[in-house]
């Protein structure tokens, strides 16, 4: 989870199927309290787990210093292709891109915060949806998108029901995404 938030999410899962009749009949703002709360419990017992489990393996807290790489990961998320190529041309014409890869982080996290709370928001009464829909958004809109983000992303969608626009959707992004992945493996890696 440290490293993947998609696993973080599965805690909108955890707490929500349980009470999912619930959350069916419940109008939005308390459905959305209900959920947050059990959400926010679930949490905070995962991130008293990872502190313990942490602290007593004496592997630490070193993956936080991943969090700051924006940009140089390369990989094919957009935000990071921005901030990789835009911050390598401003280095090639003498500009230091500590900012400007800042600002798109920024801005890549605020979109993405955004988004989430639409997500969480719009399928709070069908948490394994959210954490589906969640997860796929972090792959495209965060820092970083590797090829096996998107399974994870489509194994929880799975088990949601999905309309057919939706269904659509997925599978044209899975295709476009499957392309473009092969063409950036070819030209990254020759």
């Amino acid at each position: 989870m440290a490293l993947k938030q998609q696993g973080g999410l599965t805690v909108l899962a955890v707490a929500g199927i349980p009470i999912l009749a619930e959350l069916a009949r419940t109008p939005l703002l308390p459905r959305l309290w209900r959920l947050g709360v059990r959400t926010a419990g679930l949490t905070g017992v995962a991130v008293a787990t990872f502190v313990a489990l942490s602290l007593a393996t004496g592997k630490g807290f070193g993956w936080i210093a991943w969090l700051s790489l924006m940009g140089s990961a390369g990989t094919p998320a957009p935000f990071g292709l921005l901030s990789q190529h835009g911050g390598d041309l401003l280095a090639w014409l003498g500009a230091d891109p500590a900012g400007f890869r800042a600002a798109v982080a920024l801005v890549s996290n605020v979109l993405l915060l955004v988004v989430l709370a639409w997500i969480v928001a719009r399928f709070s009464d069908r948490p394994v949806a959210a954490a589906g829909w969640a997860a796929l958004a972090l792959a495209v809109l965060g820092q970083s998108m590797h090829p096996w983000y998107i399974p994870w992303s489509l194994a929880l969608l799975g088990l949601a029901t999905l309309t057919r626009r939706q269904g659509a959707w997925i599978a044209g992004f899975v295709i476009a995404f499957g392309v473009w992945n092969a063409i950036q493996t070819v030209v990254w890696h020759g």
